[in-house]
C-alpha cells in the first residue's frame, strides 16, 4: 500500500482546507513516497507550515525496505508525514498484522460492530484494486466513519501493475451520490513521460434528466499511460453505507431523481477541486476528452 507523492499533496490541500483529526486510520501501512527534502518542499508549495516532529524513517513496509536496499532512498514513515499536519496516532487496518497494523479485519468480511463509526479520517492506499469484493469494501469503509468522516481513496484504473480488480470513475462517484455523501471529489490522475496529470470528474446537475441517459464517461487514458483514480468524500450525518448504485443508463424515474437531489446537494458543497500547476505542458489525452463532459484537465502536480 502506498501514499504517492500527488495523493500526499491533496491531503496536504484538504488540510488546509480543514484541518486533519487528532487520529488518522489507513488501511494498510502506508509508504509514503517522500523523503524528508521532498515532504518539506511538498508542504511549502502547498503553502502549508509542517508541525516539528521527530523524523521517523520508515522501516516496516516493503517498498520501503526495498527502495533502501536498491536506490540508498530514505522514506518517511506514514506516522511522520500525518505528525507535519498535527495528527496524533495514524492506525492502520490491515488484514494480518505483519506490517504492524493496529486494527486487524478483513474488509471483504461483515464489519464488526465495535468498528462501525471509529474513524474520522481514512486514507485507502491502491488497497481497493486489490480485494476480490470492491463493494463489500466502500460499504466497510463507509460505515467505519463517522458522520462528517473524511475517506482519501487511490487506486489503478488501467490493466498494469497487476490489478485485481479496475474501476472506473463512475464506480466511486456514483456510490457516494447514491449514499448522500456530503461531498465527492474524484480525480484521475495520468501519468506520462515522467509527468502526472490530474483531471477533475464533473457531473452537471439536470433537473431535466431523462431515463436511460448516460451521467459520467469512463476514462480513456493514453495507450502507454498510468492511470490512478483518487477519491475523496466526506460522510454526512444522514448519510448511508449500504445502497449499491445502478448504472446510470438502466436507472428507473425514481432513480434518476433521487440520484439528481443528492447530486444537486454534493455540487453546493464548497469545497473546490485543487487547482495544479497550469503551464503549456499537456497530457497525451486530452483530445479524447474535448470538447470536455466528465473530465476535465485541472495541470499536473
Amino acid at each position: 500500500m502506498g501514499l504517492s507523492s500527488y495523493l500526499a499533496d491533496l491531503i496536504i490541500r484538504e488540510h488546509r482546507f480543514k484541518p486533519l483529526p487528532l487520529v488518522v486510520h489507513t488501511v494498510g501501512r502506508l509508504t509514503v513516497g517522500l523523503d524528508l527534502k521532498s515532504a518539506y518542499s511538498l508542504f511549502e508549495a502547498c503553502g502549508v507550515d509542517p508541525v516539528d516532529v521527530p523524523i521517523e524513517i520508515d522501516r516496516e513496509t516493503i517498498p520501503s525496505r526495498k527502495l533502501k536496499q536498491e536506490q540508498g532512498l530514505e522514506l518517511i514513515s506514514d506516522r511522520t508525514f500525518f505528525g507535519m499536519l498535527g495528527v496524533k496516532e495514524v492506525k492502520a487496518i490491515d488484514i494480518d498484522s505483519y506490517e504492524g497494523a493496529s486494527v486487524v479485519c478483513d474488509l471483504c468480511m461483515p464489519l464488526p460492530d465495535d468498528l462501525v463509526e471509529t474513524a474520522d479520517f481514512i486514507v485507502g492506499g491502491s488497497t481497493l484494486d486489490n480485494v476480490f469484493d470492491p463493494a463489500r469494501y466502500i460499504k466497510n469503509i463507509a460505515k467505519l466513519l463517522r458522520p462528517r468522516g473524511r475517506l482519501f481513496e487511490f487506486n489503478i484504473c488501467v490493466d498494469r501493475h497487476r490489478p485485481y480488480v479496475i474501476l472506473p470513475p463512475p464506480w466511486y462517484y456514483d456510490f457516494f451520490v447514491i449514499n448522500e455523501f456530503d461531498d465527492c471529489k474524484v480525480y484521475v490522475i495520468e501519468s506520462a513521460n515522467g509527468i502526472d496529470h490530474a483531471f477533475k470528474v464533473l457531473v452537471g446537475h439536470n433537473p431535466e434528466q431523462q431515463v436511460g441517459w448516460g451521467l459520467i464517461d469512463n476514462f480513456e487514458a493514453s495507450g502507454n499511460s498510468l492511470a490512478h483514480i483518487i477519491a475523496f468524500a466526506e460522510k454526512g450525518v444522514r448519510s448511508s453505507c449500504d445502497l449499491s448504485p445502478i448504472q446510470d443508463a438502466w436507472r428507473n424515474a425514481e432513480r434518476v431523481k433521487k440520484y439528481n437531489d443528492s447530486l444537486h446537494r454534493i455540487l453546493q458543497h464548497p469545497r473546490p477541486y485543487c487547482n495544479l500547476i497550469s503551464d503549456d505542458t499537456r497530457p497525451p489525452s486530452l483530445a479524447a476528452h474535448y470538447p470536455p463532459r466528465n473530465y476535465h484537465y485541472i495541470g499536473h502536480f
